[in-house]
């Protein structure tokens, strides 16, 4: 018994102490793991969030690098010059005096009737002007504003405004598009039709519901040379030089469906009253069609001088402003600027006038629209304004010339006259030029 007992207390603990050093080195190697494991996560993770900084400050940088390295080419229309209109001195004319003329010896023959058209004629002539009717269709286009909505049971459909546009530019790989701007109203999105089918989203470039404009950017990113060759940027002329009686074409959306053309005359000139801070020329042509018709008027040459807008048709007979008058607008909305607002109907008190009945030369303000920056200001209806910002303004022409200039955002002090007891009192305002969008 002892020699078993003394057997078992000298059994070596040696295999005990070696598994035990087996399992510290097995925890060790373990560790090591570990921490590579962590350090490979930490360094996945690093590269992960560096990605998405690095992405976000490229996307939020995109647009600046891109202005820096491509930057928008400014769109320029040229303007027109309002013929001067020949001075009345008020002193009749003294004829030179002539000498009497000797009587012919014979009278000349009286000229000869011109004789009617023969039908081949005819069929040249309206050939002559369908070609070039569609030379002018080329650069109209069919704007679509569209509506998402739902009904009763609140199944999603749409609903769509549709109206004929101009292209008016085409600049780094964009077309301008002039369009009424009451197409857009609660939309969605914007579609643009060009000639020939093809159709390419749309963006607001910038609108002016004063006078009904707006101007929509359209990427050509992708077309074919064939689908470009179908369209062109329209040639605008001078309204200035049109006289009643002359022909023009007609085209757009005029009796309800897109694509019409019509021929016909120049009825009248006149200026619309209905629109704000502005004299903008109107032209009333001989043909009828829709009262909220759309597209342009051009004259034989295929050149644009009138826009067809929303609004500015009168029952019966089309009616469209004159192309000249709206340049300087549809350069700043092309240009994505807001176009300066102001809020007053007004008409020119000439010095005739001013002797007349009493009121000082200047802008007479026959109106004030309400909530608009000159009735904030405190003008009022009977004011006559003098001065814009250090000019002297004394038509309503050159009214809307100085407003052209100004920046929506800033303060301008407008100085003119009101009357008071039986007498004119100089009065100054300060007015936060508006924009109307």
């Amino acid at each position: 018994m002892e020699n078993e007992e003394h057997s078992q207390e000298t059994v070596p603990e040696t295999p005990e102490q070696d598994d035990y050093t087996f399992m510290q080195e097995q925890v060790k190697r373990t560790g090591a793991a570990g921490r590579a494991g962590k350090y490979l996560l930490r360094l996945v993770l690093s590269a992960v969030l560096f990605g998405a900084v690095a992405a976000a400050v490229f996307a939020g940088a995109r647009p600046w690098i891109e202005e820096q390295l491509h930057p928008e080419e400014e769109i320029v229309i040229p303007k027109d010059e309002i013929p001067e209109e020949p001075e009345e001195t008020g002193e009749p004319e003294t004829p030179e005096e002539q000498p009497e003329p000797a009587e012919p010896a014979e009278l000349p023959p009286e000229p000869a009737e011109p004789e009617p058209l023969t039908e081949a004629e005819y069929q040249e002539m309206f050939l002559a002007l369908a070609s070039q009717a569609d030379n002018v269709g080329k650069s109209v286009v069919t704007v679509v504003g569209v509506t998402e909505d739902e009904d009763w049971f609140q199944a999603a459909y749409e609903s769509t405004r549709r109206a004929s546009g101009i292209i008016i530019s085409e600049t780094g790989g964009q077309l301008m598009v002039l369009a009424p701007s009451t197409v857009l109203s609660g939309t969605s999105r914007i579609r643009v039709d060009l000639p020939g089918g093809t159709s390419l989203a749309g963006t607001l470039r910038k609108k002016d519901e004063n006078t009904g404009l707006a101007v929509i950017a359209v990427s050509t990113e992708g077309l074919g040379d064939s689908e470009k060759g179908r369209y062109q940027v329209a040639a605008l002329g001078n309204s200035y030089s049109v006289k009643p009686g002359d022909p023009v074409i007609i085209a757009g959306n005029l009796f309800g469906s897109e694509q019409g053309v019509a021929y016909g005359i120049i009825s009248s000139k006149k200026t619309t009253g209905t629109i704000d801070d502005r004299v903008i020329g109107q032209f009333v042509c001989d043909v009828s069609g829709n009262a909220g018709a759309t597209g342009v008027i051009s004259n034989l040459q295929g050149e644009v001088i009138g826009f067809l807008a929303d609004g500015t048709g009168e029952a019966g007979a089309l009616t469209g402003y004159g192309i000249s008058d709206i340049k300087g607008i549809i350069e700043r909305l092309s240009n994505g600027q807001a176009v300066a607002y102001l809020g007053v109907k007004g008409s020119t008190i000439t010095e005739a006038v001013s002797e007349q009945h009493g009121i000082p030369e200047g802008v007479y303000i026959v109106g004030v629209t309400a909530d608009s920056p000159a009735f904030a200001a405190g003008m009022m209806g009977g004011d006559v304004i003098t001065e814009i910002d250090g000019q002297k303004v004394l038509t309503m022409e050159g009214l809307s010339g100085t407003l052209a200039q100004l920046t929506p955002g800033s303060e301008i002090v407008f100085r003119g006259k009101r009357l008071s007891d039986d007498n004119y009192e100089d009065m100054e305002f300060t007015v936060t030029i508006g924009s109307k969008e």
